[in-house]
């Protein structure tokens, strides 16, 4: 039903005059329905709140997520350094064994060389080449050129030392000291489980033991 406002007179829905004063009633209805009943409509709710609660899941959400990255620089650093440094005590292990062969060699080249048993003491691997008996210059390296007999010298991370047996009766021709007719040698880590955890052990036999957990000795397994 269409009421028409110039007589107030009820007209059908779909009449496009009023029946009485003949007023149209098109442009009016189209007025009344584009303007609708502004009174009526509902105001939108406040987004303020709601924003600020988007804004407050976000923040946590990248607190959460910069947290996580930061655990996992840590964890990526640490296992880097603790990598590394099981490498660098693996490469002085490997050192440590290594001059133990070394002055296995250098021994048995005194032996065959001067006829006087193995070196006595430490301080004999020295010398320049071409050397003495007293000064045989079995390594290039002045560290094992040591004062006093049978001392220790450190290298990569390892005590090395070496000690004599028992003497010759007579120093052969051109040595001032008779050699020995056995030699142990010692590798001991400096700081066991930081500069190396393994200990090495060798005598005249040549074989090279290690030990896990203390000093090796004769009867420590083998390395090779």
């Amino acid at each position: 039903m269409i009421v028409c406002v110039q007589c107030g007179t009820s007209n059908p829905e779909g009449a496009e005059s009023c029946k009485f004063c003949r007023a149209s009633l098109v442009a009016k209805t189209e007025s009344a329905v584009l303007r609708g009943p502004s009174a009526e409509t509902p105001a939108e709710p406040h987004s303020g709140p709601r924003k600020r609660s988007r804004i407050r899941v976000a923040a946590i959400i990248l607190g959460y997520f910069a947290a996580t990255c930061v655990l996992i620089v840590a964890i990526l650093f640490v296992g880097l350094i603790l990598h590394e440094q099981g490498i660098i005590k693996q490469a002085d292990e490997s050192s440590a064994a290594g001059m133990l062969r070394t002055m296995n060699t250098a021994a048995i080249t005194y032996q065959s060389s001067y006829h006087n048993g193995f070196p006595p003491s430490q301080a004999a691997f020295g010398g320049e080449t071409p050397g003495t008996c007293d000064a045989p210059g079995l390594f290039a390296d002045s560290s094992f050129e040591m004062l006093g007999v049978n001392g220790g010298v450190q290298r990569s991370g390892y005590t090395i030392t070496y000690t004599g047996g028992a003497a010759l009766t007579s120093a052969a021709p051109g040595c001032t000291a008779p050699g020995v007719t056995a030699y142990v040698i010692h590798a001991d880590p400096v700081s066991r489980g930081k500069t190396g955890q393994r200990s090495f052990f060798t005598d005249e036999t040549g074989v090279i033991r290690s030990n896990q957990d203390g000093v090796a000795t004769k009867d420590s397994a083998p390395i090779e």
